[in-house]
């Protein structure tokens, strides 16, 4: 790996599952001609942050700095850089680097890259020039960040910076299936499975999206009904252990997300779908899920979606700012972290809930 200008930072570094978060100074690689650096004001606190931090998805090289959803002021350009300048929000998500030279990068599905693409932590970073002599990449519980312009979200003026992150995340990973599906152009009949911080993303998009979509919130049982319908004002509910839901809806979807992170039976969803409908597999299941072959010939489809592309998720920060779907947060500082983390374990939230570290005013905290 190549070395190159730098300069020093301050994380908030996981050790191990049962070790509490500590702070950690490390380097980041300053601007080249293409780059950006931006002082990180806030950052999102997702799930997945306590799979990797735990080493649920394998080995993980520690110390390592979480966080994917990163929202902030740009401090610096390279000579290069022409959609920022100093002062403007920015924002980074999942990615920090992809080859940008194959097909797929081509048509801004970095997400696919054929090469892979790099994760904003815990990943080995590919690209010679772009960092310095990190063994794995450190993501965004930290003071300041340098991003390879073609990789970074440019964030609205106006759009409140604290509440950027999961747009990156959440709102992103339901953004792309609905777009992919035909529902920005409205018509369709909508069903997203789950109820928590991923579903609630997708059924305000989709309630915002096309004229004459109708959008239906699917759930293990009806115990959210009322929520739904009354306060989030979905168009219908669905119990899936109620026969009597089930019956009556199906054969009419023409889309249906499921974002639920556990083993879920595949069937019964397949059953709701209209002839040539979609059951799209969000949640993080690393378990194998069954499906019968027979019921697809109506031209059903079984399939799966992850994140999404740079330029869809700059359309899907655009259309969150322009339909005030601001994600709802509560800010915390980063001697909160291991609470936070012991909570988010036992399941113990409001799933629709993102916390947000608030970089700032972790400085004077004490950790520990």
């Amino acid at each position: 790996m190549t070395t190159v200008a730098s300069y020093e930072t301050t994380g908030y570094a996981s050790n191990g599952k049962d070790a509490a978060f500590v702070r950690h100074h490390f380097k980041r690689n300053t601007a080249g001609p293409k780059q950006i650096e931006f002082d990180v004001k806030f950052c999102g606190v997702c799930h997945s942050d306590i799979h990797h931090a735990d080493g649920d998805l394998g080995p993980v090289p520690y110390p390592i700095v979480p966080g994917h959803e990163l929202a902030g002021i740009v401090t610096a350009v390279g000579k290069d850089v022409t959609r920022f300048k100093v002062g403007d929000q920015i924002g980074v998500g999942c990615m920090v680097e992809a080859c940008l030279d194959c097909s797929q990068c081509e048509k801004s599905n970095e997400n696919y890259c054929k090469n892979g693409f790099t994760g904003t932590y815990g990943d080995k970073p590919k690209r010679d020039m772009i960092w310095t002599d990190m063994e794995c990449t450190q993501g965004g519980y930290s003071e300041k960040m340098t991003i390879d312009e073609r990789m970074a979200i440019k964030i609205p003026d106006g759009f409140p910076l604290a509440s950027a992150g999961p747009v990156m995340c959440s709102s992103i990973t339901l953004y792309t299936p609905l777009k992919r599906f035909g529902c920005l152009e409205g018509g369709k009949k909508i069903g997203i499975v789950g109820v928590g911080g991923l579903g609630c993303a997708g059924l305000n998009l989709a309630m915002a999206m096309g004229k004459g979509n109708k959008v239906y919130a699917i759930s293990r049982n009806g115990d959210k009904r009322e929520h739904c319908l009354n306060t989030m004002k979905t168009d219908g509910f669905i119990a899936r252990d109620n026969p009597e839901d089930m019956a009556k809806n199906a054969g009419t979807f023409d889309v249906i997300i499921n974002t639920v992170s556990c083993k879920t039976p595949a069937m019964d969803l397949v059953a709701l779908l209209d002839v040539g409908g979609s059951v799209v597999f969000e949640g993080l299941v690393t378990e194998p899920v069954e499906f019968k072959a027979m019921p697809l010939f109506k031209e059903k489809s079984i399939t799966g979606s992850v994140i999404g592309g740079i330029k869809n998720t700059q359309e899907v920060m655009d259309f969150v700012h322009l339909h005030k779907l601001y994600p709802n947060i509560e800010i915390i500082t980063a001697d909160k972290i291991d609470e936070i983390y012991t909570k988010l374990r036992a399941g113990n939230n409001d799933g629709a809930l993102r916390y947000v570290l608030d970089i700032e005013a972790s400085r004077e905290v004490v950790m520990g």
